[in-house]
């Protein structure tokens, strides 16, 4: 931090670096689902370690840091809502991979787009929210934030359905 007692603009954020090790947890399973090498049973398994790992971060993040930045100012409120919308449709296609019956090209199809929403949310994230968010906190906000998010994180996930939910991953996830 900057060591200015009142001063904003940290250079480190406890926050930012808590959330930043989640995207990394994230990432580490899209990039095994997009792998080539990978097999479809290591790739279902990857699915099974996502799904649960990104709806547990996006309530943590939409209960805690969203509403922080929806009182904040104009630019946080507006990153908030977006990342809300994104949550929201990461969500619904995640529920229909895993509650919907489908062809191994529409499994395929639907990996790939879950794929990239989910990027492209965690580098608007990365790029636009981490810098405001670290702008903006002040030691003790960046704390109690870091606090309550850990908190959460504290409530077990959701552990990895049965392979029967997910229709046929293992014929699927090429």
């Amino acid at each position: 931090k900057d060591g200015q007692m009142g001063a904003f603009m940290f250079f480190s954020s406890d926050t930012v670096d808590v959330l930043a090790e989640d995207h990394k947890k994230l990432r580490k399973e899209l990039s095994i689902l997009k792998d080539s090498k990978f097999t479809n049973s290591e790739k279902e398994r990857a699915f099974e370690r996502l799904v649960p790992n990104f709806i547990s971060h996006s309530k943590r993040e939409e209960r805690v840091i969203y509403s922080y930045m929806k009182y904040a100012n104009d630019d946080l409120t507006s990153l908030a809502f977006k990342g809300e919308e994104e949550h929201m449709i990461c969500n619904q296609l995640v529920d229909n991979m895993t509650t919907e019956e489908l062809s191994p090209d529409e499994w395929k199809k639907k990996k790939k787009v879950l794929g990239e929403l989910l990027e492209h949310h965690l580098n608007d994230e990365e790029n636009k929210v981490f810098p405001l968010l670290k702008k903006n906190l002040d030691e003790s906000t960046d704390i109690e934030l870091c606090r309550k998010y850990k908190l959460q994180s504290s409530e077990k996930m959701i552990p990895p359905p049965e392979v029967s939910k997910w229709g046929s991953p293992t014929q699927t996830m090429e």
